[in-house]
């Protein structure tokens, strides 16, 4: 599917939430951010800001949640991981794409191990994460924190 974040807003094609699941503990696309992506607010309050990419939550997502983010970092686009566990925001980047290039990128939580596997092409980390899967619903594409998209920005999650 390809999400467009328009000039000025958050939201992609409108939303940030998506599909409702049960109990998912796996998301792969194949990537592709437009160069428009490379753009930044130009403000120190935004510039250091995690846009997210996709993921799901468990419950609320900003209770207990797992996602892929991204933000324009020296002409790369530099992915992270991004998670709530019981209220708690912990990210970290650990991989860099270039724009309109397609990388295939995936979130495997592992209720088992207690742990999480963030990848992105042939890089990967994992995380601690105890959270047990339950209802939830899928997270689209979304720009911010703090500013709203600077362009028209299109990812494509195929």
């Amino acid at each position: 599917m390809i999400y467009t974040i328009c000039k000025g807003c958050h939201y992609s094609n409108g939303i940030s939430i998506g599909s409702p699941h049960t109990g998912k503990t796996f998301q792969e696309y194949l990537v592709k951010f437009s160069r428009e992506c490379l753009v930044s607010p130009g403000t120190k309050n935004c510039d250091g800001d995690w846009n997210k990419l996709f993921g799901w939550g468990y419950g609320l997502h900003q209770r207990n949640s797992l996602r892929l983010v991204w933000k324009s970092l020296n002409g790369k686009i530099r992915i992270g991981w991004y998670v709530y566990e019981s209220g708690v925001r912990k990210y970290d980047g650990f991989a860099s794409v270039e724009a309109e290039a397609s990388t295939i990128m995936s979130i495997t939580h592992d209720p088992a191990s207690k742990n999480v596997l963030f990848r992105c092409g042939d890089k990967s980390v994992t995380i601690p994460y105890s959270t047990k899967p339950s209802w939830g619903y899928n997270l689209n594409p979304y720009y911010g924190g703090d500013c709203s998209a600077p362009e028209n920005m299109t990812i494509e999650l195929l």
